[in-house]
């Protein structure tokens, strides 16, 4: 017979967190999954990966699609997720992966009743965890009947010690949810606690993570394998976006100010001002068999950076020179000595002042005229003049 698909299932295989349901029912009507607090099944979102909108699950077509609103949400153990807006049709115990959970989907009605047994009717109301974990290793094996089903998953384990240096969520398995007594409720706290921060210490030093680490001189505390995955691809991605910008800003320079391009060096070495395209140009930059004269990757980065600010610098006190340049050649004193050179002799009536304002008139006319284009060029020759000057000097005190 056909499993129903009335109602979908979504157990959580691991790890175990507290506050969060072990499974969740999905109705037709659909759902979210993720972090916020509208979210239809919500979990954690400290140092778990999930994040507000995860995911959704959608009744479409006769079956249940499970949609990636995040970009980061994977279906059956596959290395790429399903895709920001895409989706997926959900079959029978398909895995899905949300940041560090793990749960597997379940439909028909005997998904629904796998928690109606006198152990296990609270799974979906109760909290994941509801003690420290110590606490949940100490159940005494002859308060369990002969028919208990998790008594094999207990019977080799003889107290809390056991579990020491153990990931909090190596409990994962068919004991979450157990009911623990309130007096042993709180034991262990300050161990589990100790517990995840030599976690995290020891993920400073996975091999994977830590030249980066040193690379970014930085003591980021990572909780697993997927934390170390994501910070990978967002370094990758960040470094990315800092070499397209940067071969952009070389790539745009006008003709008039090469600025990234004037440089007191005999040789082109930074490979970032080749003028080449974006994959060629990190071949060059990382290829193990990069040329021995080209700059290194952080060296050709902050040459490039120290070029733009040496760039503002030298413009900021270009245009000062320029604008001073204008406002001498507009003063009322260079103006009037200026007239004077035209005016062909003054006529026995005519006013001095009269004169001159008639005279800045007809100056100002033929200085918007489409004739002239002295104006522009006394503050383009007062600025390349300034410009050229300073940049050098900021250059050659760099080489010092």
């Amino acid at each position: 017979m056909p499993l129903s698909t009335d109602v979908l299932t979504l157990t959580l295989l691991s790890p175990p967190v507290a506050g969060t349901a072990t499974d969740f029912r999905f109705g037709r009507e659909g759902g979210s999954i993720g972090s916020a607090g509208n979210d239809s099944w919500r979990l954690s979102a400290h140092r778990t990966g999930a994040v507000c909108g995860h995911a959704e699950v959608r009744f479409a077509d006769d079956g249940y699609c499970l949609i990636d609103r995040s970009g980061r949400t994977h279906i059956n153990g596959a290395s790429q997720p399903i895709g920001r807006g895409r989706r997926a049709r959900l079959q029978q115990g398909d895995t899905i992966a949300i940041g560090i959970y793990r749960m597997r989907a379940e439909f028909g009605v005997a998904a629904a009743e796998l928690g109606t047994g006198p152990d296990t009717e609270n799974l979906t109301e109760q909290p994941l965890v509801h003690s420290a974990e110590a606490p949940l290793l100490r159940v005494k094996k002859e308060q369990l009947p002969a028919a208990e089903p998790l008594q094999t998953l207990r019977a080799p384990v003889q107290d809390a010690a056991a579990f020491n240096g153990a990931p909090p969520w190596s409990l994962a398995g068919p004991n979450v949810g157990v009911n623990i007594p309130a007096e042993e409720q709180g034991d262990g706290v300050e161990s589990r606690c100790s517990q995840s921060q030599k976690t995290g210490l020891d993920s400073r030093q996975h091999i994977g993570v830590a030249p980066l680490l040193r690379g970014l001189d930085s003591n980021l505390t990572l909780a697993n394998s997927d934390d170390m995955t994501l910070l990978l691809e967002e370094a990758g991605q960040t470094l990315q976006a800092a070499i397209s910008g940067l071969l952009a800003l070389h790539q745009s320079e006008d003709s008039r100010h090469q600025v990234l391009r004037t440089r007191l060096q005999p040789i082109e070495d930074n490979p970032l001002r080749f003028a080449a395209d974006y994959s060629s140009t990190v071949h060059t930059l990382f290829a193990g068999q990069r040329s021995p004269v080209h700059l290194s990757a952080p060296a050709a980065v902050q040459e490039s950076l120290a070029s733009l600010k040496h760039h503002q610098q030298a413009t900021r006190v270009a245009t000062s020179q320029g604008l001073e340049a204008i406002l001498h050649a507009l003063s009322p004193d260079a103006l009037l000595q200026r007239f004077r050179g035209y005016r062909r002799g003054l006529q026995t009536d005519e006013d001095e002042n009269t004169w001159a304002w008639d005279m800045y008139r007809h100056y100002y006319q033929e200085l918007n005229s489409s004739r002239q284009q002295g104006f522009e060029r006394l503050f383009q020759e007062v600025f390349d003049q300034a410009y050229d000057q300073h940049i050098r000097q900021l250059q050659r005190e760099s080489l010092l």
